[in-house]
């Protein structure tokens, strides 16, 4: 059973995406537990569930505890197993820290009593470092779009998700070259090269290294005696 609970019918007032990350909560049992309501999406080709949809309900679970004028501020996550479409998630909150700016919750996401996944999360009251304060962003670069006609949406023959995948080529070469930092003007002597050992390869994995910038030696002279 892929839910602990009977799904309720879907709500045309709620997106697909919506639906399909709705938490049910098990306050009856403990206020500080959740399960997913709809079953989870195991990606064609992939070991476990989709781990984003276990990020986005742990922090969903977590939003339930804190205020309502609190946001999340910062979130570290950790994937321990994968997770099985087949099995109800349980998702565990503990309420480290309710202080009067910031809120601390850890969640741990649970299937038969072992923990698939864990995060720590920050939760920030909104406005309260004052009137002034600093914003900064950086422009996302212009990255293509995904290619149409190459999706694995068919592959769902009962179930629709909102989720698609897509199958992409992996690049195999002796070496690939881009700057280290793309926040600065790239320098172009520090580049990262990529090159594939014959165990990584296999397993379409690639080892970064960073190749040091060229050592400049100075001309030097030499004196024949008169």
């Amino acid at each position: 059973m892929a839910t602990l609970i009977r799904p309720p019918p879907v709500d045309d007032a709620q997106s697909d995406m919506e639906s399909v990350l709705e938490l049910t909560s098990l306050s009856d049992i403990d206020p500080n537990l959740f399960t997913n309501t709809r079953p989870l999406w195991h990606p064609p080709g992939a070991r476990g569930i989709f781990g984003g949809a276990v990020i986005a309900q742990t922090l969903s679970a977590a939003q339930k505890t804190v205020d309502p004028d609190f946001t999340i501020h910062s979130m570290h996550c950790y994937f321990v197993l994968a997770g099985n479409a087949e099995i109800p998630i349980i998702y565990h909150v503990e309420r480290v820290r309710s202080g009067r700016s910031y809120a601390t919750r850890t969640v741990q996401a649970r299937q038969r009593g072992r923990v698939i996944f864990t995060t720590t999360m920050s939760f920030v009251k909104q406005n309260s470092g004052g009137a002034k304060k600093v914003e900064h962003v950086y422009p996302m670069p212009n990255v293509p779009g995904p290619i149409e006609d190459l999706d694995d949406q068919g592959a769902h023959t009962s179930d629709f998700t909102p989720f698609q995948s897509q199958r992409l080529p992996i690049e195999n070469g002796e070496y690939f070259h881009f700057p280290i930092n793309t926040l600065s003007q790239p320098d172009p002597d520090q580049t990262t090269r990529i090159s594939p050992t014959p165990k990584s390869a296999a397993n379409g994995c690639v080892h970064a290294v960073a190749s040091p910038p060229p050592v400049a030696t100075k001309p030097t002279s030499v004196l024949s005696p008169t």
